[in-house]
């Protein structure tokens, strides 16, 4: 895994340089090329489905119990070789049903496409159509499966809007791409989703320190003492770190800028370097 799992900050970083280039274009393009921005933004996205799939799996295992394993010896092992076994199936079983999933559903889309655009069907119609195709690549994969064989439908999801990368926007038509209803709608789209998860995700947290607090601080009993305690904590602790990560990383840049500008930008061996020094 090169890409970071926050798909956000790959695209920010990437779309953030390309809006250089943009407002100065008399200068060297600064912004990441289309397969780099592709490749990590792809990859990162892959890698958030991995950790779904893998919380699904450990959730499933832990719900069933703990038995066996008391035996020692020989019982023990054979029970950890057996719970390594169901891992490996369920998570290839997930994996590539989701694939498939998303690679049928995607060419249904790219046939639903020329289909209409013979029609001469407005444009917003292909952005229902993509709506539509994403919306059930989730529920046939995540629900029904495939041959009685579920599978993931965040990887499912993955697939299908990678194959339309891949083909085009899944063969968009020129009037598509002139009115770029699309692209605004799937934009509004994506930042709608990414405020209302990373919302959530403060949420939890949050509610999650509040019923644990009790248990870090039992001899607080004011909800004011376990707030200074946390506040303490973050200035003490959580901020140091975050500020020596930030050095460590403008270090690695600094010491890999020359590698980069060695290898250069072209050809497979650049391309590899690139996304590796970026990873």
């Amino acid at each position: 895994m090169l890409a970071a799992t926050d798909a956000v900050a790959v695209a920010a970083i990437l779309k953030g340089g390309e809006q250089l280039y943009q407002r100065r274009p008399a200068a060297r393009p600064r912004g990441a090329p289309e397969w780099l921005a592709v490749l990590l933004e792809g990859e990162s996205l892959f890698n958030d489905a991995s950790s779904i799939v893998l919380f699904e799996i450990f959730l499933k295992l832990s719900s069933r119990g703990g038995g066996g394993g008391g035996g020692g010896g020989r019982g023990g092992e054979g029970a950890l070789l057996e719970l390594l076994g169901a891992m490996v199936a369920d998570i290839s079983q997930l994996a590539a049903v989701g694939v498939v999933m998303g690679m049928l559903i995607g060419y249904g889309t790219k046939f639903l496409f020329k289909h209409i655009q013979r029609r001469g069907t407005p444009p917003h119609a292909e952005v229902a159509i993509t709506l539509g195709g994403a919306y059930l690549t989730y529920l046939l994969t995540e629900y029904y499966g495939l041959f009685g064989f579920h599978g993931s439908g965040v990887i499912g999801v993955v697939v299908y809007g990678l194959f339309g990368s891949a083909t085009l926007i899944f063969g968009l038509s020129r009037k598509g791409r002139r009115h770029n209803a699309f692209f605004d709608f799937w934009d509004v789209v994506q930042f709608t989703a990414n405020g209302l998860v990373f919302f959530f995700v403060g949420a939890s947290v949050v509610n999650f320190f509040v019923r644990i607090a009790p248990e870090l601080y039992p001899d607080h009993d004011d909800p004011w003492d376990y707030a200074w305690d946390a506040s303490t904590m973050m200035l003490t602790r959580v901020a140091p770190i975050s500020l020596f990560t930030l050095l460590i990383r403008g270090g690695l840049m600094f010491l890999e800028a020359p590698l980069l500008a060695l290898v250069g930008g072209g050809g497979a061996h650049g391309r590899g370097a690139c996304v590796g020094v970026c990873g």
